[in-house]
């Protein structure tokens, strides 16, 4: 069974059922989008809403357009195998932090974060594998420099990308993604 999501109201892609509890804020249904809030819990168990935030929505709203317009930019230049890999791993667009089953382990300022089992590995379906972009985060890393976003956005997905592809943290720097 396939879900497409709507992060933000912008970046939309197409997903087995599997999202993280907390991460959608809108699911597409036959009859169009629509809150998760008006879905039971046990017609999708794994799925719920984006995770509240003090970040206001539109400045999210903002910056998840800045990033997917990137995002898309960016996977359309890729080398093919690459590309390939990018296409198949979620991405989801957070302001920060916060909601994520492994998210007690974070210390809050990180930019992205990789989940799940790598592209050479055996997917468990409990620990199917995303990429997660913390939209607040990256902006006030770059001090609200929508260029210098943009640019961040890119470096972070790619880094998190190189998780995906198996690489470890020296892998990933080796290849100028720090």
């Amino acid at each position: 069974m396939f879900l497409q999501l709507n992060f933000g109201g912008f970046f939309r892609f197409s997903a087995p059922v599997y999202a993280s509890a907390k991460m959608m804020s809108r699911v597409y249904c036959s009859d169009g989008w629509r809150p998760f809030s008006h879905l039971s819990q046990t017609v999708f168990p794994d799925c719920a809403r984006l995770a509240e935030s003090d970040t206001p929505l539109m400045e999210f709203e903002t910056l998840s357009g800045w990033a997917d317009e990137e995002l898309k930019s960016l996977i359309k230049i890729l080398p093919d195998d690459v590309k390939a890999a990018a296409e198949k791993v979620p991405v989801a667009m957070e302001p920060k932090p916060g909601d994520g089953p492994n998210d007690e382990g974070l210390v809050g300022d990180e930019l992205g974060l990789f989940e799940g089992s790598s592209a050479a590995e055996e997917a468990d379906p409990a620990d199917l594998p995303r990429i997660r972009l913390f939209l607040a985060n990256i902006w006030e890393w770059v001090e609200e420099d929508e260029q210098d976003f943009r640019d961040e956005v890119g470096t972070t997905f790619l880094h998190e990308l190189g998780h995906y592809l198996g690489w470890d943290e020296d892998e990933v720097a080796d290849r100028g993604l720090e």
